[in-house]
């Protein structure tokens, strides 16, 4: 008798180790990048051949024709295009995804953040993105830099407070 309890067990263990390790695979989507759209956007085509948009969770880099636009989208293209990636899911909405974006192991919002070229969210809980934006303001970077003309979305992000 104690056999048979004890190889249920076991039998349930697996069985829920799976199911845990399904749901995690089910927040990733994986496949490549075709186009960069802009700092903080790109389009992915997965392994099913399904089209997605996907916007970087927690952060927000300048639109096009805002200041350091183009730097945020050609540093975006430089990590991510043509090249196979994993996006954690935060969110999702039809063909669009918002979430973390993994090449390999460089995750490329931290990138953007870390090289000043785009703010992190006021909304988010992710103390390693918080960081980099400070340490990319006390190093003047990117959008922090002092030679930046004082545009309204410039400013805005100057004056926001440091967590």
């Amino acid at each position: 008798m104690q056999v048979y309890k004890r190889s249920i067990f076991v039998f349930v263990l697996i069985c829920f180790a799976t199911a845990c390790q399904m749901a995690l695979l089910k927040n990733n989507v994986y496949g490549d990048v075709l186009t960069v759209l802009d700092g903080d956007t790109l389009t992915m085509l997965d392994d099913s051949n399904k089209l997605y948009t996907v916007h970087l969770a927690d952060i927000n880099a300048p639109d096009n024709n805002q200041v350091l636009s183009a730097e945020a989208k050609t540093t975006l293209f430089q990590l991510a295009f043509d090249r196979p990636v994993r996006v954690e899911i935060y969110e999702t909405n039809y063909n669009t995804l918002k979430g973390r974006v993994f090449v390999g192991s460089v995750d490329v919002n931290a990138e953007l953040v870390k090289a000043g070229l785009a703010i992190v969210s006021e909304t988010t809980e992710d103390r390693q993105l918080v960081n980099l934006e400070r340490q990319a303001r006390a190093a003047k970077l990117g959008l922090w830099a002092k030679h930046i003309p004082n545009t309204p979305e410039v400013e805005i992000n100057r004056s926001r407070r440091i967590r």
